[in-house]
């Protein structure tokens, strides 16, 4: 019996075993992820989304600007607290075809949607957790294509850890962005966002219709000491004004778990 129970694990593959730990760090912290289309969002959850996406935000936030924010993705990411099932975190994404390609390879951009977090759990780093959900869940299901996954940081908290989960996450501030990041860049604000008129491609910053509210996104003189953090804000000195730094990481199992 214990010869068949080792020989099983053995044949697990390590990603799978990263996984599992994955999971069990949310039961841990009494957390709890759902992932679910954006078609089958009941009105409860939809109002507690745009409760917590209106205290967060500020600039275009009327319900029918939540409406068509969240409308234009696929899947929706919830997080909530075992303990007495509060919604904590919310995002959303879309898997999105390009004309583009890499080592033969048609490109897809796995397009990230803004994430709100009630602030007494941002701590507990659930916008790294949305991140990797989905970039894990989307590699199985495209284990054959190109993947990048974008992400529009409109304030310097999820920046950091988003650099930290790959050195190939881009940009960044030790190393310059690779031409073929830089296409995906290009091709993610030009043609999927549509944001001809207000791309700064030196900057990799583009200007947004939200942006986060100032108490919830100050930067202070202890966090400057972070280097990823002072690339942000020297990157995107006007975040406050609805700026936002676009970021990219090619999705590979190689490249999410590697330094």
């Amino acid at each position: 019996m214990m010869y068949s129970i080792l020989k099983f694990y053995t044949c697990i593959p390590a990603k799978c075993y990263q996984w599992v730990w994955f999971k069990m760090f949310w039961w841990l912290k009494n957390l709890k992820l759902r992932s679910l289309s954006v078609r089958n969002v009941d009105q409860v959850t939809l109002h507690d989304m745009y409760s917590l996406w209106h205290y967060t935000m500020t600039g275009k936030v009327s319900y029918d600007d939540f409406l068509e924010l969240h409308n234009s993705f696929d899947t929706i990411l919830l997080m909530h607290d075992r303990r007495n099932n509060k919604l904590c975190g919310a995002t959303a994404y879309s898997v999105i075809p390009t004309s583009l390609k890499r080592k033969s390879k048609p490109v897809s951009i796995i397009r990230s949607g803004p994430a709100y977090i009630r602030p007494e759990y941002q701590r507990m780093k659930i916008l790294r957790d949305f991140t990797l959900y989905s970039i894990a869940k989307e590699r199985f299901r495209h284990p054959f294509a190109s993947l990048y996954y974008s992400v529009n940081f409109i304030n310097y908290k999820g920046y950091p850890g988003f650099a930290g989960i790959s050195s190939r996450a881009y940009p960044r501030y030790d190393k310059p962005t690779p031409e073929m990041e830089q296409k995906v860049i290009d091709y993610y604000v030009l043609n999927i966002l549509n944001l001809h008129d207000c791309y700064n491609r030196e900057r990799s910053v583009i200007k947004t219709k939200q942006s986060i509210k100032e108490e919830f996104a100050i930067i202070t003189e202890e966090s400057l000491k972070n280097p990823h953090i002072r690339f942000y804000k020297e990157r995107n000195p006007d975040f406050l004004k609805g700026y936002a730094l676009v970021g990219i990481l090619e999705v590979s199992w190689k490249s999410v778990f590697s330094k």
